[in-house]
């Protein structure tokens, strides 16, 4: 395997005070790419038998399997495109073909501002991923179009019912797939751009000042406000972006608020 990249990290003191208690504004940016490529197999293969989407000349996690097609119009069943390129409501192993995109980012990184006047400070974290695509357990369970099961409303609203409706839902039945017909969660129909930016971390704290420091009689005390995960920009469809997987019924990660004193005697 060949992996090329790039780790750089850039720091400054955009403003920086010359005296204490005068406005600072120090930041930081973490930039992160790499590359890879399968440039070998054992026994001069090149594809891994186990996993063909090991490819020589791919990278690892490249997605590799059907195109999804969309829905039918005309009667609501899902179609792929076979290794012909044709439409069709069935479709096999051989019809998987290299997409491209792959389940590793290819950037990612964060940047960090740090702003600090008389005492108060403003720390911003924001971290990002770019160029990763991926499939959710547990939002794939809640659209699977299947009439015994709970269906998100959103994608109930949207199934199909009436011949020429254009949707992106396809008709619900019982089993999940239709008669002849590929399971509705075959191929790259539930695989999606996983790019985000999110505001990690926020904290705004306070530090007293000596003079009211002496009356307590205390060497230091903060007050802080902090919040994590408050602000996410990303077009993923699920609950999470930095919650992905096969699993169902765990919790992602949610908006935490923490208001706290620091004192020291």
């Amino acid at each position: 395997m060949h992996n090329r990249g790039i780790e750089l990290t850039l720091g400054a003191d955009v403003v920086k005070a010359s005296r204490k208690g005068e406005f600072n504004w120090n930041t930081n940016f973490v930039f992160a790419y790499n590359k890879q490529e399968v440039t070998k197999l054992y026994g001069g293969n090149k594809i891994l038998p186990a996993d063909p989407s090991i490819r020589v000349g791919e990278p690892v996690g490249v997605l590799f399997t059907q195109r999804y097609a969309g829905v039918n119009a005309a009667t609501g069943r899902a179609m792929w495109y076979d290794t012909f390129g044709n439409l069709a409501y069935q479709v096999q192993a051989r019809d998987r073909v290299v997409l491209g995109p792959t389940r590793i980012p290819l950037f990612q990184g964060g940047l960090r501002n740090t702003f600090s006047y008389k005492g108060f400070s403003l720390d911003l974290f924001f971290q990002y991923e770019y160029g990763r695509w991926a499939s959710d357990g547990q939002i794939n369970f809640l659209t699977e179009s299947q009439a015994r099961i709970n269906n998100l409303k959103a994608y109930y609203d949207a199934r199909w019912t009436t011949p020429g409706q254009i949707t992106w839902a396809p008709r619900q039945n019982v089993n999940g797939a239709e008669v002849k017909g590929s399971g509705q969660q075959s191929g790259d129909r539930t695989w999606f751009k996983a790019d985000y930016i999110r505001l990690k971390n926020i904290l705004i704290s306070y530090d007293f000042p000596q003079e009211t420091l002496s009356k307590l009689k205390l060497t230091n005390a903060r007050f802080y406000v902090q919040a994590t995960n408050l602000w996410t920009y990303s077009d993923w469809f699920s609950y999470d972006v930095e919650f992905v997987g096969t699993s169902t019924g765990i919790i992602p990660q949610s908006k935490n608020f923490t208001v706290g004193l620091q004192v020291g005697f």
